[in-house]
């Protein structure tokens, strides 16, 4: 299962824009979370706290074990973040509730390992997809998939439905769409002079024509 942050939190009083604008000079950073069969909960949570949390949280799926004022803890994905359009700072958080066999789509990292031996032999390698999103219950979902890519030859393409899923992971993605492959230098070489010609001047027939000072 992916890793867990866990999130301390409070219920939140206070509503509209002055009294949460004071809400955050006092140190808290206002949320909202919201689920399958329940009302939505305003929440605060110690802004310094949370904003170390996203930084932590970011480049990948991560669940939060939120409690709120001592109440049987409940796992939540991050739904929505706002920024302040000056300082790109966090101000607004939504978090959605998940029950840990509720089904989610989620996109997860594809970590690529091992260097190709197709690249040893002068091969051209091209990662196409970074990530994979996924459909599986909370409790299943990985944290990343992995792909060695050591007996990846030149002209050697690794597609999706290559890809090992854990059990009760599925995804989204085309079976044939491609995730990574190694090409060879010549193909490469040809790509680039090929693109270099369409961005050539086409030269002028007839030679240069005269300006209004030559007439």
């Amino acid at each position: 299962m992916i890793k867990q942050i866990d999130l301390q939190a409070e219920l939140r009083q206070e509503q509209g824009t002055r009294p949460v604008r004071r809400l955050r000079k006092a140190g808290y950073m206002p949320g909202v979370v919201y689920g399958r069969d329940i009302e939505p909960i305003p929440i605060k949570v110690n802004m310094k706290d949370f904003r170390k949390t996203v930084k932590e949280a970011h480049g990948g799926v991560v669940f939060f074990k939120v409690s709120i004022d001592g109440k049987e803890p409940f796992l939540a994905v991050l739904q929505d973040i706002q920024r302040d359009n000056v300082t790109r700072e966090v101000i607004h958080f939504d978090l959605h509730k998940i029950a840990e066999d509720e089904e989610i789509t989620v996109d997860i990292p594809i970590e690529f390992v091992g260097e190709p031996k197709g690249v040893k032999e002068g091969g051209i390698l091209e990662i196409v997809l970074h990530e994979l999103e996924i459909e599986a219950p909370a409790n299943k979902i990985p944290e990343k998939i992995v792909v060695d890519l050591s007996d990846l030859g030149i002209d050697d393409t690794i597609h999706v439905e290559d890809l090992q899923l854990p059990e009760g992971v599925r995804t989204t993605h085309d079976p044939e769409e491609v995730v990574v492959t190694v090409t060879a230098p010549e193909e490469e070489e040809a790509v680039l002079e090929e693109e270099a010609e369409e961005m050539a001047e086409p030269e002028l027939i007839g030679g240069r024509g005269k300006t209004e000072e030559e007439e």
